[in-house]
């Protein structure tokens, strides 16, 4: 791995340990977001083969307990 030049090191601004700048609560609004739309998906084709085909599958099955590791997870 090469060494980082000098000239290079000395344009980048100093670090402010003070007053950091963050991102807020982004992180969580987008795993909240993306998990009740992935409930929803997964709610919908649960109820498609479960009501309306009459036929529950071993894949739907699995669906339905990766929807709870990932909520479990969160």
């Amino acid at each position: 791995m090469r060494d980082i030049p000098a000239d290079v090191l000395s344009s980048w601004p100093k670090p402010n340990y003070i007053d950091p700048e963050t991102r807020g609560n982004s992180v969580i609004i987008i795993t909240v977001f993306l998990l009740v739309t992935s409930l929803i998906v997964v709610v919908a084709r649960l109820y498609t083969r479960a009501i309306i085909k009459r036929s529950f599958g071993f894949d739907d099955t699995f669906v339905a307990l990766s929807m709870v590791g990932a909520y479990r997870s969160a």
